[in-house]
């Protein structure tokens, strides 16, 4: 990822350069200031200061040609130039106007406009504004009012040329209130930093969790477009802890290489568990930490398979964050897959397991992994943030050996999640993508079909399809003709709705059913539908607004959806119903996996607690 750093010479700039120079999803750093950018100091361990290319532009109301060609081609910007609130007492406010407002917008108009060729996906643009900024100018401030409005205003500017842009910018604003740190000030600044939060109200949070927030945001994507300073906190903090778990493995790794000895040692010997440790706490982490939807229904929860043992793979192969993980149909086969690029295969043998191999072609990190059902072959379906889909086959049963079969680059940004249908509906792959469109992919008679349409406009972030048999069908003295089969599945998007979609055999096209499901108020994270056949079809919905809403229809509603709502502490992340479809796992942003069921009376009761 090519980054930008609009303003890089305050001190949040300078944090953010010197994690951003040790993650490894960030390529290239391109530091904009009026004037030049160094390297920071006490860079971080893995820090390449090759990365960070300082460029000075004297006039950001005018963008000459030679800083334009520095500025093409990015995948994002942190927009952190403005005049700070002190500052600004001294300065007329038409020249504070001119660079808090006239700068941030100009320079906005011109990234969108820069080519991005061999990037994928809509630019991120991240403004950072403050905590005591009103959009409404009728709720101006009583300390430095005319600034906080008109800082207001520029976070309206921003989220709306994102909206007007159509999917080539993707827009955030960050508020943070009084940004501290370590090694910064004196006594005055603690004053001072006193002062704002017991007489301004005004909250605090430390610049590390902030450029951890910035880099979590800008690398895998907005949660919102508006991130409060409790948001920066949370996010930033749970950043940080990932980050420095990478770093103790990445001491691990370079105290095996020294020591080579150390891995004849057993797991149980005490000192190769304590080498262990950490590399364990980061698998758990990081399969834990994707934010995007990457759960197919029935393959990845602990409900679903109650006597098989958990296991961990103590060294996954994987380079960077791990994004998904899921056993194949018959649990003999594990793939992963990373923002390194990669997918790796494993083969699962009892309490062992052994890395057969590593499946390289996707130009981005990669979200999700899906196994077809085995009556189609070892097929694995993956998709990514380069917007492409790719169809792997195993081509023998003794050598293991993998290859691409198909690519598909459907669409213009991130796929976030692709599923198979039932088997008995057909052989179909649908994705979801952050560009809007769903696509349907049918492969029959050895040839592929494929359609693609609108869904969600803001982007569509989960997909589930819905049994092949109708409800009741099993059950009924009479099956309905042409129940088996049915091609059905439902949407979740950055909307907050539901949208529930049937192929129509007259236009041969997917075709939206009713109005969509409403309720939720803040972006549908994930979907699940029951693979229950009984008389009641069920939808499970997990959103940032911090529930989960689960909907059920039959026969006798006239394909109404009725809702109950589970409320919890946290945003939810994902839904996963068991294989008989009795029993939902939820898991969230505050790491605990909660377990419900269905009681007598028709309500939901959370069976089972688990928090790591």
């Amino acid at each position: 990822m090519k980054l930008i750093i609009a303003g890089a010479t305050g001190f949040v700039a300078t944090e953010l350069i010197r994690q951003a120079l040790s993650h490894p999803a960030i390529a290239s750093i391109v530091a904009l200031a009026r004037r030049t950018t160094n390297v920071p100091e006490n860079l971080g361990l893995g820090a390449d200061a090759g990365k960070l290319k300082s460029v000075v532009c004297e006039d950001f109301s005018n963008y000459p040609e030679s800083v334009k060609r520095e500025l093409a081609g990015a995948d994002a910007c942190v927009w952190l130039l403005a005049v700070t609130p002190s500052k600004s007492r001294s300065m007329p406010l038409q020249e504070v106007r001119k660079v808090c407002f006239d700068y941030t917008v100009t320079g906005l108009e011109a990234l969108s406009q820069l080519p991005r060729d061999g990037t994928t996906g809509p630019l991120r643009f991240i403004y950072t504004s403050g905590a005591n900024s009103p959009r409404d100018p009728s709720k101006k401030p009583w300390v430095f009012g005319d600034y906080c409005v008109m800082r207001g205003e520029v976070e309206t500017r921003v989220l709306e040329y994102a909206t007007e842009s159509k999917g080539t910018v993707e827009a955030c604003v960050i508020k943070p209130g009084l940004i501290t740190a370590p090694d910064r000030g004196g006594l005055m600044m603690r004053a001072i930093q006193k002062i704002g939060c017991s007489v301004i109200g005004l909250p605090n949070v430390d610049v590390r969790q902030v450029a951890a927030a910035l880099l979590d945001q800008t690398i895998g994507g907005f949660e919102k477009d508006t991130l409060l300073n409790e948001d920066l906190a949370r996010i930033g903090q749970n950043a940080l802890r990932v980050q420095r778990t990478a770093s103790s493995s990445s001491n691990q790794n370079r105290v095996l290489s020294s020591h080579p000895s150390l891995l004849s040692l057993p797991p149980s010997h005490p000192q190769r568990r304590r080498l262990d440790a950490p590399r364990l706490k980061m698998v758990r982490r990081a399969a834990r930490k994707s934010k995007q939807k990457r759960t197919p229904a029935n393959q990845r929860t602990a409900a679903n398979n109650p006597n098989q043992a958990a296991q961990v793979i103590a060294n996954s192969g994987h380079d960077d964050m791990i994004h998904d993980a899921v056993l194949d149909y018959y649990g003999r086969k594990l793939a992963t897959c990373s923002s390194d690029r990669t997918i790796k295969i494993f083969e699962i043998e009892g309490e062992s397991q052994r890395l057969i191999e590593t499946l390289k072609g996707h130009e981005g990190a990669v979200w999700c992994v899906a196994w077809a059902h085995p009556k189609y072959g070892n097929i694995l379906a993956s998709a990514g943030y380069d917007g492409k889909v790719f169809i792997w086959k195993e081509q023998g049963t003794q050598n293991n050996q993998w290859q691409r079969i198909y690519d598909f680059p459907l669409h213009k940004a991130s796929v976030n999640i692709v599923a198979w249908s039932p088997h008995e509906a057909g052989c179909l792959l649908a994705c979801a993508s952050s560009d809007g469109n769903v696509s349907v992919l049918e492969f029959k008679d050895n040839a592929i079909d494929h359609t693609t349409f609108p869904a969600h406009g803001l982007g569509v972030n989960s997909v589930s399809w819905a049994p092949a048999t109708s409800p009741g069908s099993i059950v009924s003295s009479a099956p309905s003709p042409g129940s088996v089969g049915n091609r059905r599945f439902v949407t979740g998007g950055s909307d907050n709705v539901l949208k529930i979609w049937a192929f129509d055999q007259a236009s041969q096209s997917y075709k939206q059913e009713r109005e969509p499901l409403t309720g939720h108020t803040d972006w549908v994270r994930d979907v699940a539908w029951s693979p229950t056949v009984l008389q009641k079809s069920y939808i499970a919905s997990a959103s940032q607004d911090k529930t989960v809403r689960i909907w059920t229809s039959d026969a006798s509603s006239g394909g109404q959806w009725d809702c109950k709502v589970l409320k919890f502490d946290a945003a939810v992340w994902r839904v996963s119903w068991s294989l008989s479809g009795n029993v939902l796992a939820v898991s969230g942003a505050d790491n605990k996996v909660s377990l419900w069921k269905e009681n007598l009376r028709g309500e939901w009761e959370c069976v089972k607690s688990i928090e790591e």
